[in-house]
This record gives structure tokens, sequence and C-alpha cells, in this order.
């Protein structure tokens, strides 16, 4: 297994966050190039920026929004470029300059860009980059308080704890 898809899949955060890493490496999820490329919709341009078109790396990296994001929640990472155009080849080159608990986070707020990409374009609202980071951070503490057992599980809808 490629070394990028091990840390990932090894990640100590929310399988959903995992499969979203999965998509978004994979390219499958509904970028407006996508969309664009398979005649969904008539514009690839992102809705967020009005600038560039759409892919993943836009959303995630590129994005004029995803820069602000990532100046207000890493110092090691506010100061990178745009220079990737590979989601999987930037993840490497996070591999070598963060820790494991900060790979985390980065996945976590990756996700949390792409669910603010949804809000804006389904809701029409646009969530700040302190409300992902807060998210992103709950998000891992919830994760890690579940997994050594400090928390109980999520109620059902009726009440009533899940076995």
């Amino acid at each position: 297994m490629d070394s990028r898809w091990k840390s990932i899949w090894e990640m100590k955060v929310p399988d959903k966050v995992k499969f979203f890493m999965w998509k978004a490496g994979n390219n499958l999820l509904a970028t407006r190039v996508n969309l664009f490329s398979k005649k969904v919709i008539e514009n690839p341009i992102c809705p967020i920026c009005l600038k560039g078109e759409e892919t993943i790396m836009h959303v995630l990296w590129h994005c004029p929004a995803a820069g602000d994001m990532w100046a207000e929640s890493h110092r090691a990472i506010q100061k990178w470029g745009p220079l990737e155009t590979d989601l999987l080849k930037l993840w490497k080159d996070l591999e070598g300059k963060l820790n494991k608990y900060e790979l985390d986070g980065v996945a976590v707020i990756m996700r949390g860009l792409w669910m603010r990409r949804n809000k804006f374009i389904f809701d029409n609202k646009f969530l700040s980059p302190s409300s992902i980071i807060k998210y992103a951070r709950e998000s891992i503490e919830e994760y890690h308080a579940v997994e050594e057992g400090t928390v109980e599980q999520k109620s059902s809808r009726n009440g009533h704890h899940q076995e």
C-alpha cells in the first residue's frame, strides 16, 4: 500500500474524515470541474472566490478562502504557497513536515473546508475559519475520548444509548 494511503487510513480521526480523504485523493468529489466534465453544469469556476476552476485542490488549498483558513489554523502551513496540484503529493509533503496529530488536524480541516463549500452552495451560508477550526478540534477531541472510553456513546434518537 502506498505510504500516503497508509498514513491516511491510520489517522486517529473519525472514519468519515478518512473516507473523505480517500474520495478527495481519488478525485471522486463533485467539484465543479468534475461536474463540468460530465456536462452536469455549464461553469467550472469556484462559486466562493469566482477566480479559479473548482478542483479539489482549489477547494482545499488554492482558493483564497482556503488560504485564509490555513493562515488562521496552523503556523507551519500558513506560509506555504499553492504549489502542489495533486492532493496526494501535498499529503506526502505534509507528512514530512508535521507530526501525526497535526496531520489529523489537517485532514479534519480539509473535510471542514469541503463542508463549508457545500454549505455555501446549498444554504448560501459561509462558515468562518474559526468555526471550522473549532469543528476540527472538537471532532478530534471527541474521537480520542471515545477511543479512550472516557465518553459514553452518543444516544440514539429514542434516547437510549447505542450498544
